[in-house]
């Protein structure tokens, strides 16, 4: 995959409208946690500019910005005012470039073989040259429902409790501390 350069991620769709919160904090949780799990480092800077269009003071639309450590850039558009139901998610490399696609379920990821090919071109023709194409690969995802996922490990965790020496329990998965 080579150096992480940045993400984006669109997370949008026609509703549902809140009336107790706004489209980044509905939408954009997601992305967060996906981001930081990525980087596994917690954001230098943070921005965020939206706009209510429906209700006053409820931002509908919400674009949002932030810089990890690393030179790691990350940008996630959200918004309920959207024709089109988007849950895409792009990771861009130095070697190559994901796609994640929650939308398609034939083709849910996307691997890209593309990059910027490094060197100092000395004509014109070979600064044309330096973006480098290469294959797609598409891995096989078998479809899950990840809440269902997320509740059959939380059961298994409590089904597995362990003693550890100090006579606390300890659930599978869980540092001691």
């Amino acid at each position: 995959f080579g150096d992480l350069y940045y993400m984006h991620s669109i997370r949008t769709g026609l509703g549902p409208i809140r009336k107790d919160t706004n489209a980044m904090w509905d939408l954009a949780p997601h992305d967060f946690s996906i981001f930081h799990h990525i980087v596994g480092r917690m954001p230098t800077k943070v921005s965020a500019s939206g706009g209510s269009y429906l209700q006053k003071g409820i931002e509908d639309v919400v674009s949002i910005s932030m810089e990890f450590p690393g030179k790691v850039m990350a940008y996630a558009h959200v918004s309920w005012l959207d024709a089109h139901k988007t849950r895409k998610l792009t990771i861009v490399g130095r070697k190559q470039m994901i796609v994640l696609d929650d939308t398609n379920s034939i083709e849910p990821v996307k691997i890209f073989n593309q990059g910027i090919s490094h060197g100092e071109p000395s004509t014109y023709g070979e600064f044309l040259l330096q973006a480098r194409s290469g294959d797609a690969y598409i891995p096989r995802v078998e479809p899950v429902e990840p809440l269902r996922n997320q509740c059959m490990d939380f059961l298994e965790s409590i089904e597995t409790i362990k003693r550890v020496p100090d006579g606390h329990s300890l659930a599978k998965g869980a540092r001691a501390g």
